[in-house]
């Protein structure tokens, strides 16, 4: 094993169009001199081979171990690489609780308050991973910018420490903002997760008057916190035109009167997930494959979803597939992206139309990266 470890490092030296074959070689490699190498690479002169590194170190078994070499990378030059540093953080995150030293806290501090708008917002998404109520203060600060972007994560972090008293004010932003649709869903958001049973009603109302995402979340907020008394306020949601709002709205309405539920409709609602509208014959599909890859279930369901919409377009449209097999692998691609261990599991399945679109995707992923180093 050590020898192909030298043997792919020597590689390295060579034609810059292989690289991305030898990082995904060495990512095969469970070993730590393998993940060194790609370690190594982050201080290479040229920006394509750093943003590389970044992007596969998240996909080595051991990346866990490099969390400090990816957090220098966000103060790269190269607006790219800070990017793909942050998005490897991130993925690494989702499978492995990162664990950040105060000196890098520190760092990413001084970031977030960096004249580069770009690189500040990648130092607050990495912030975002961390569970550190004193940084609380900070982001209130942050309220205050006028970049579109900082305010929105600003707003998220603020959501995520889940201070009720801070629910008056991120409402305010959410009542008043009428010029970015960006931060006044980040508001709209925050204000939910800071919702609580004294406050919630007023939110209540203002988002059953909204879109359909806001009124499913009018219905969570019931689900969460209504009673008998509140029945009245969301029986107007029972008739929406939107089937999805109606079956949340259901469901709201049974747990408010405290009735016990169809546990065949809350099946049915429970597949509708999060406004994916799926194709309606896949909802008239009695044979839908449902998948657990993680314990997260909005994921499951989100890739469920896109699997079963695709094999019945390669069942069903063979004659199609070729057109738009690359429809569903740029959406599995960001799947993949975020969650660098989805891959591999779903290899693991050994279903043809699963590996064509997981490899199809991790083509676009690498065509994608090649594509900004281009033109970056």
């Amino acid at each position: 094993m050590k020898h192909n470890i030298e043997e792919l490092s020597k590689q390295l030296g060579g034609s810059i169009g292989k690289l991305p074959e030898i990082c995904r070689k060495l990512c095969l490699i469970p070993e730590i001199d393998a993940l060194k190498v790609l370690v190594n690479l982050t201080s290479h002169k040229d920006h394509y081979y750093r943003s590389m590194a970044a992007i596969y170190i998240s996909r080595h078994p051991l990346g866990s171990n490099a969390i400090s070499n990816l957090l220098e990378l966000l103060n790269d030059k190269h607006e790219y690489v800070v990017v793909a540093a942050r998005e490897s953080i991130t993925s690494i995150h989702h499978e492995y609780p990162i664990i950040i030293e105060e000196k890098e806290v520190a760092g990413l501090l001084t970031l977030l308050h960096s004249n580069n708008t770009k690189v500040a917002l990648e130092a607050a998404k990495v912030l975002l991973l961390i569970d550190r109520p004193e940084l609380r203060q900070q982001f209130i600060k942050m309220l205050e910018s006028e970049t579109p972007e900082l305010k929105s994560i600003a707003i998220e972090v603020i959501g995520k420490f889940n201070h009720k008293e801070d629910f008056e004010l991120i409402f305010e932003i959410y009542e008043h903002e009428n010029v970015n649709d960006q931060v006044t869903r980040a508001a709209a958001l925050a204000a939910y997760n800071l919702a609580s049973s004294l406050t919630w009603q007023k939110l209540f109302e203002k988002f059953k008057h909204g879109d359909s995402d806001l009124k499913l979340l009018a219905c969570k907020m019931a689900m969460r916190f209504a009673g008998k008394a509140d029945v009245e306020h969301i029986l107007d949601l029972t008739e929406d035109t939107d089937i999805y709002v109606r079956l949340a709205a259901y469901e709201a309405l049974h747990t408010a009167r405290g009735e016990s539920l169809d546990p065949a409709r809350l099946s049915k609602k429970n597949l509708i997930n999060y406004n994916k509208k799926a194709y309606p014959q896949i909802f008239a599909d009695e044979s839908i494959i449902e998948y657990s890859f993680c314990e997260n279930q909005e994921l499951n369901d989100r890739v469920t979803y896109l699997l079963n919409d695709a094999f019945h377009v390669f069942d069903c449209h063979p004659g199609d597939w070729k057109t738009v097999k690359d429809y569903y692998a740029k959406k599995l691609a960001k799947e993949i992206k975020a969650n660098s261990w989805l891959g591999p599991r779903m290899l693991d399945i050994k279903d043809r139309v699963i590996s064509m679109l997981v490899y199809r995707a991790y083509e676009i992923i690498d065509e994608e990266l090649t594509t900004g180093q281009k033109n970056s």
